[in-house]
């Protein structure tokens, strides 16, 4: 296996590593690799050309085995690992805003919902995807939120569903995101 780390990746790439040791276990499959290095600048994780992720959490496009899904869940770690290791962190990301490239990379649509680690001029995007701290104002984006995303998209990868819609949000009817969102201000989730 080979693995190379980039500087700043903050947990994310340690992570990545024992997923991908999981996975060889679970799969017997050997030289999963994972080959974090920091980009040289944003266009080489932005791609327009591939499917939306949120396509594959939905059931709309599929994998073609639980390897190659595994495969998509270690990229997702190393899309986020690189923007991790460019000082950056996500602000509000989603299933939506990343990209799965023919070769089942993840890349990001856009650069949009990416601010600087230090930075606290910016509007935080509240999306159920944030961490249950920026949810609540209680922190900004930062990259130990960014952990309870990928958390929560490679949920979505794996089990196809949402980790949070349980019976709390099930019973309830959302018009409006600010609506969708204030079942989020006391967090006591997953499947019940």
């Amino acid at each position: 296996m080979k693995i190379v780390v980039g500087q700043g990746s903050c947990g994310i790439a340690t992570g990545a590593k024992k997923v991908a040791n999981r996975f060889e276990e679970i799969l017997g499959e050997k030289n999963i690799d994972i080959n974090i290095e920091k980009p040289k600048n944003f266009n080489e994780l932005i791609s327009t050309n591939g499917e939306s992720l949120s396509n594959y959490i939905s059931g709309n496009s599929k994998f073609n085995s639980i390897s190659e899904n595994l495969g998509v869940c270690i990229e997702l770690c190393k899309l986020f690992a690189s923007v991790h290791s460019m000082g950056y962190c996500f602000n509000g990301i989603t299933s939506e805003d990343i990209i799965i490239t023919q070769n089942k990379e993840c890349k990001l649509l856009n650069n949009k919902k990416i601010v600087s680690v230090n930075d606290d001029s910016y509007e935080v995007n509240y999306e159920k995807t944030c961490a249950p701290e920026i949810l609540r104002k209680e922190s900004r984006p930062n990259i130990n939120s960014d952990k309870h995303t990928m958390a929560y998209i490679v949920f979505g990868l794996l089990f196809k569903s949402d980790p949070f819609e349980g019976s709390k949000t099930l019973n309830e009817v959302y018009y409006t995101k600010e609506d969708q969102l204030k079942a989020y201000e006391h967090p006591v989730f997953v499947y019940s």
